[in-house]
């Protein structure tokens, strides 16, 4: 399963700006505008505000100054962002079924990686789109948990 998937995009597509930003350490007066930034960054849409505070909770921390930040490593961030804009692994060895889930106003261009993935996998593959954006965990979380419900089912 597939949840609107930064993967096998052309290389350096768009990818700069994200590895860019995570170089810095940006942190927030107050754990609300933390929160409103996650909003404006991953462009929600309709995500249940207590569900992304709750998500975040876990993921970032207070720092002595009173300010709010998230845990992570910085080098890691930028890593990451480049083995996403990695060339693509062959997918003909690929057999097993694939739901690919795909917010309607994702900003990543997956319609190259979805037409890569029907034409290697066939019938095995299996593509839905939910409303909100890439985060489809929480912008349309009961239909993201009905496709894949759904899938495992067949």
């Amino acid at each position: 399963m597939l949840l609107d998937p930064a993967i096998l995009l052309a290389p350096g597509s768009a990818f700069l700006p994200f590895a860019e930003d995570a170089r810095t350490r940006s942190t927030f007066a107050s754990f609300d505008e933390l929160v409103d930034a996650r909003f404006e960054a991953s462009l929600l849409t309709s995500a249940p505000r207590h569900l992304v505070a709750s998500e975040l909770a876990h993921h970032t921390t207070q720092g002595a100054d009173g300010r709010w930040e998230y845990r992570y490593v910085q080098a890691m961030a930028v890593t990451t962002y480049s083995e996403l804009a990695a060339p693509p692994p062959p997918l003909d060895a690929v057999r097993a079924p694939t739901l690919l889930v795909v917010g309607k106003t994702t900003y990543l261009p997956l319609d190259d990686v979805a037409a890569g993935l029907r034409a290697a996998l066939g019938d095995r593959f299996e593509h839905v789109t939910v409303p909100g954006g890439h985060t489809v965990l929480w912008d349309a979380l009961p239909e993201t948990a009905a496709a894949v419900a759904a899938f495992l089912e067949r």
